[in-house]
């Protein structure tokens, strides 16, 4: 059923949630050493891995196959994508060029394109930020700033490619 299928797609969730629980009680009962240090480590990586990346439905990992599950949706990734380009396509009169139906208002699966479209982008920035603060100190900046050209021109290209593509 959909929700067991739901429940399935959440149970690494669950078993993080269980973990940092798990650590957090080593926190508070253990003495200061490596093995509470090690724990406090565990709390992070379990709730802020799960919350920013694992549970969120907007990046294709459990919580996206939960909302999938949940609505109905197969493939909602790529249902979405094609409800966007379907409204794009009748913005700058142009016909997408795969029309398959849609499980889901158009409107729906078009906002959940942009959320997703919008998070990913904002994880990206983070990523490219994050690795410049790192080589920064080494003097490495210009490596940082040669891998968000890279990253970010290919993004670049697929999209053009993308529009270009689009019939007439």
């Amino acid at each position: 059923s959909r929700w067991k299928r739901c429940m399935v797609a959440l149970a690494g969730i669950y078993i993080e949630i269980i973990l940092a629980t798990i650590a957090l009680a080593a926190v508070v009962f253990l003495p200061p050493n490596l093995l509470q240090a090690l724990s406090i480590y565990i709390i992070g990586v379990c709730t802020f891995g799960t919350v920013l990346l694992n549970g969120n439905p907007l990046v294709k990992y459990d919580g996206y196959f939960a909302l999938s599950d949940l609505l109905g949706i197969p493939n909602l990734s790529d249902q979405s994508r094609e409800a966007i380009w379907q409204l794009l396509g009748k913005w700058i009169g142009r016909k997408a060029p795969f029309t398959q139906p849609l499980d889901a208002p158009v409107w729906l699966l078009a906002g959940y394109w942009i959320l997703s479209t919008l998070y990913r982008t904002m994880l990206l920035l983070l990523i490219l930020w994050g690795v410049n603060v790192l080589l920064r100190p080494y003097g490495l900046e210009v490596l940082a700033y040669y891998i968000a050209v890279v990253v970010l021109g290919s993004i670049l290209f697929n999209l053009i490619r993308t529009v270009r593509r689009l019939p007439r």
